[in-house]
């Protein structure tokens, strides 16, 4: 390995909640822990996580809503500080490094980090201007990480990359931080009730996470089984998700909670951790679940809950928008019992190893 780099950038759009910017906070603080110099640019300093940024990380702040237009800023920032090499996070944000690179007439090593499974754009406007526009900027990236084994794969298919170029690195947990938080006290009427089973689902309020699907099993679970859903998270389909919740007279059974700064003591408060999504990159949120023991049920959704579960050894798994399936699988894990020590697993996304492969592959392409 070379040598470990002096000072580092990361660019990510902002801080708002969410599983990217967690992992890049926590990157950030744990590469200024290790010794390093540290700028974590933002195209605006907002966000859940920005309190959460060490004082020994320098918060550079663009203060553009749009991420294009932090190029003529990123130009300015390469050739002024010249870190050793950049990390990026996120699609839209990767190709903007990689253009702010090419046109700064500098050769800092730039690593881009993917996080979706969604790697080409299949609809919308100028579909094919972006897409080969994301291939053009990978292939000229000095490595390309993705959160997954099956997203490594995608990302060579379809974007004809360099397979030696493609690393794959796995979202951390921080198993001791994670159970610390955990303890901090909560109130809602449904937790601590001894005849109340609660159910939890942690993301974004937007299509991706098909909180739709998840309501809609929940209303054909038996009523029998006693349970409540909490859905954590804030998003654009709060109001429609409010909605069906209302016409399906599930009130009573399902709530919004919104936003929580810290949501482990939810985790912790529930028998269930329900994902439903249609695609993910690698979920964090069913890493924290089984760093803290909760009983998992899935989607088996493009990418990350197949290799986190390993096939259905640690949690169960079901066909993406299937309600029967799903509904299934969530009465199953709430009525069978099960000797299985989720934590175990969570070990191997210790935050600590993941984190030493970023700076690994941050350290390789530096010339």
């Amino acid at each position: 390995m070379n040598s470990k780099p002096n000072k580092v950038a990361l660019f990510i759009p902002s801080l708002r909640g969410g599983g990217a910017e967690r992992v890049t906070v926590d990157l950030a603080n744990w590469l200024s822990d290790s010794g390093i110099v540290v700028d974590l640019i933002v195209c605006e300093a907002v966000g859940a996580y920005l309190n959460e940024v060490n004082s020994r990380v320098r918060l550079l702040n663009i203060g553009e809503r749009h991420v294009r237009r932090a190029i003529p800023y990123l130009i300015r920032y390469l050739r002024t500080n010249q870190p050793d090499t950049i990390l990026s996070v996120q699609s839209h944000a990767n190709i903007t490094m990689i253009i702010s690179r090419f046109l700064s007439l500098t050769k800092t090593p730039v690593v881009v980090s993917e996080r979706n499974s969604t790697v080409l754009v299949d609809h919308g406007k100028f579909r094919f201007l972006k897409n080969w526009l994301k291939k053009l900027c990978y292939r000229n990236a000095d490595r390309v990480v993705a959160v997954s084994e099956e997203l490594s794969f995608d990302l060579i298919r379809k974007l004809k990359l360099n397979p030696s170029r493609v690393l794959t690195i796995y979202n951390p947990v921080n198993v001791s931080y994670i159970s610390h938080k955990a303890n901090e006290k909560i109130s809602h009427p449904w937790i601590n009730r001894c005849d109340t089973k609660i159910i939890l689902s942690v993301g974004r309020l937007e299509l991706q996470k098909d909180f739709a699907l998840l309501i809609d099993a929940i209303k054909h679970l038996k009523p029998e089984l006693r349970c409540k859903l909490l859905i954590l998270g804030e998003g654009r389909l709060r109001d429609e998700l409010q909605t069906k919740i209302s016409i399906n007279k599930l009130a009573d059974t399902i709530e919004l909670v919104g936003f929580k700064d810290n949501p482990f003591p939810w985790f912790a408060a529930a028998d269930l951790f329900v994902l439903s999504s249609k695609h993910e990159g690698m979920p964090n949120a069913l890493l924290q679940a089984i760093a803290l023991g909760v009983p998992v049920v899935s989607t088996d959704c493009k990418t990350g809950p197949k290799e986190i579960l390993e096939d259905g050894k640690w949690g169960l798994l079901s066909p993406v928008g299937c309600r029967d399936s799903l509904a299934k699988n969530i009465h199953t894990a709430l009525t069978e019992t099960s000797s299985i020590d989720l934590t175990q697993r969570a070990r191997d996304f210790d935050h600590n190893q993941i984190f030493k492969r970023y700076l690994c592959a941050l350290s390789s392409v530096m010339r």
